[in-house]
């Protein structure tokens, strides 16, 4: 029986567009929020969002290391090209949403730096068992102007079930 490892690595945005609205018209334009609600998500999904991408790299690049971050940018191309990719915005209520991102994939090893991170987390220590790690999000970053925050994290748990249906 082969083992793998099942990889998820997701993002999480929680969108209050009143907070942002209320930058947005000092700065950009003075507009309507109950008539623009489009409009301003739009801003925040193709404009902050990447941003905060960016700012993302950076902090995990200074938190686990260069090796860690182009280990995981690699894996993410991979699981765009051949694996699972979901993204999601969702209304909460009012003008709040919640916006959301899962790549998965499959994989007969972890690269070296990741899985030194996994093997050292408190659950691999106390059980020897990879299981589900990283619940928590593995790192946030917040933009600089605007209140909003994104939450990166990595699920990873070993599998028997090494094929994608």
């Amino acid at each position: 029986m082969n083992n793998c490892y099942l990889v998820r690595i997701w993002r999480r945005v929680g969108i209050d567009l009143l907070k942002i609205w209320l930058i947005y018209r000092e700065e950009k334009e003075d507009i309507v929020l109950s008539e623009n609600v489009d409009k301003l998500l739009k801003f925040v999904v193709d404009g902050i969002i990447p941003e905060l991408n960016k700012k993302l790299w950076n902090a995990i690049s200074r938190k686990l290391g260069e090796e860690i971050l182009n280990e995981l940018k690699l894996m993410e191309d991979e699981m765009i090209l051949y694996g699972n990719y979901d993204t999601h915005l969702e209304p909460i209520i009012a003008y709040e949403y919640l916006w959301w991102e899962i790549l998965a994939g499959l994989f007969d090893k972890l690269p070296p730096k990741l899985e030194g991170l996994v093997t050292t987390s408190d659950t691999y220590r106390e059980k020897k068992e990879f299981g589900n790690l990283f619940k928590k999000s593995l790192v946030n970053v917040e933009h600089e102007k605007y209140p909003i925050k994104l939450h990166y994290g990595i699920y990873v748990s070993k599998t028997n079930e090494c094929t994608i249906d």
